[in-house]
């Protein structure tokens, strides 16, 4: 199983190709976000490939929690694009591609993979947010746009802890800067790595009971609705015309074909 967190794989893309335009409109984060696509089926010949996006008012939930979090993301005329060019690549993906995109009100995409992960004995998640990575496990591991992927093995060799859950309680006392949450004062990673070790974590324990809440990923899910249809070829290859994507339009048929063969082996909980 491959569950793509979107908005994550949309921004790589459209800071990226930012300058490609076309008619005085941003189509870089597009054509990034297919081709991306399009190298995935190639790369992971077998396996479901999900889409998860943000649900509408996704922050609430947690901004009940700590009023500021995730307030220091994208603002202003970078977000109005960002925003119009996600909502154009759903609306294709779902008309033309074929893709399986997952989305639930009030929850963030972060908390859905997290809940897909459970369900596949060998799952990748295509992401750079480390908010992931105390899913790693022997049967989750985490790709990350560079290629690289890590499992257990990098995660210790790169932060010290033995597993995701370790990871999870060190980053509940450090803090997460990109998300708006403060952790202990002068408390990094390597320092919540001693203290998580040496049993003293109920010293810290307002502040990481709360980034607890906060980080830990976990949505009580009775049943997710997989919104997908047929490939369209013919609609999605007038689609690149509009934008001049030709490097999409060269592979457009191998990689409708090679998203058709995985219908049919979603899991039981899933609706199409």
């Amino acid at each position: 199983m491959i569950l793509v967190d979107g908005n994550n794989f949309l921004a790589r893309y459209f800071f990226q190709l930012k300058l490609l335009e076309v008619d005085g409109k941003k189509v870089g984060g597009m054509y990034g976000f297919l081709r991306g696509l399009y190298f995935l089926v190639t790369q992971f010949a077998d396996g479901d490939i999900f889409v998860v996006w943000d649900g509408e008012k996704s922050k609430e939930r947690r901004r009940q929690i700590f009023a500021d979090y995730k307030n220091t993301r994208l603002t202003g005329s970078f977000d109005e694009s960002f925003s119009h060019m996600k909502s154009e690549l759903i609306t294709v993906l779902y008309d033309c591609v074929g893709v399986k995109q997952v989305m639930m009100a009030g929850y963030e995409a972060d908390d859905v993979v997290a809940y897909l992960s459970r369900l596949g004995d060998k799952v990748y998640i295509v992401s750079t947010d480390r908010d992931f990575w105390q899913l790693i496990s022997d049967k989750v591991k985490i790709c990350l746009g560079s290629g690289k992927v890590v499992g257990p093995e990098e995660l210790q060799k790169e932060t010290g802890c033995v597993n995701g859950k370790e990871f999870l309680y060190c980053k509940a006392l450090a803090g997460d800067s990109s998300d708006g949450i403060p952790g202990v004062k002068g408390v990094g990673m390597k320092r919540a790595l001693q203290i998580v070790r040496s049993d003293t974590v109920a010293f810290h324990k307002d502040i990481f009971d709360r980034n607890m809440l906060l980080m830990e990923l976990n949505v009580p899910v009775d049943d997710l609705r997989v919104v997908c249809k047929k490939s369209d070829l013919h609609g999605f290859v007038t689609w690149c015309m509009t934008y001049r994507y030709q490097g999409l339009i060269e592979v457009a048929e191998d990689f409708l074909n090679r998203l058709e063969v995985r219908d049919g082996r979603s899991f039981p909980v899933f609706r199409e």
